[in-house]
Formats: structure tokens, sequence, C-alpha cells
């Protein structure tokens, strides 16, 4: 899966008003793309016998009810 994770500097941000503003835009770039990790219990996917996709965690709760 792509990730949108791309390497930033702070030159990136060099238009900025300020050195001050470009290292917090930095920063907020940063931990938001930080968050978006991938999480395989929230992400990985799976399908059953009729089609339907659910992520891990909705599956394997399915499977121990014994309803999948």
């Amino acid at each position: 899966m792509a990730t949108n994770k791309q390497r930033f500097s702070l030159h990136d941000f060099r238009l900025s008003a300020g050195h001050a503003d470009a290292r917090d835009l930095y920063v907020k770039i940063k931990d938001s793309l930080d968050k978006e990790q991938w999480n395989p219990e929230d992400n990985e996917e799976y399908e059953d016998g009729e089609g339907n996709v659910l992520n891990r965690r909705t599956y394997e709760g399915l499977a121990r009810q014994g309803l999948m």
C-alpha cells in the first residue's frame, strides 16, 4: 500500500513568513504524517465467502463467535 509520507525539510517552507513559522509548519505536517502509520488491526482487510470486506478486528471477532 502506498503511503503519503514524504521526507520534509525546512527548505521546503522557505517561502513562509519566517523561520519560526516554517519550523512550526514542518512539525505540524510531520506529526500529522506520523499518525498515518500502517496499523494492521485497523487497515488490514478480509473478505468473507459472500464478498463482504471487513477489517481485521471485525473479521476475527465474528470468527471467534462462529459467524464466519
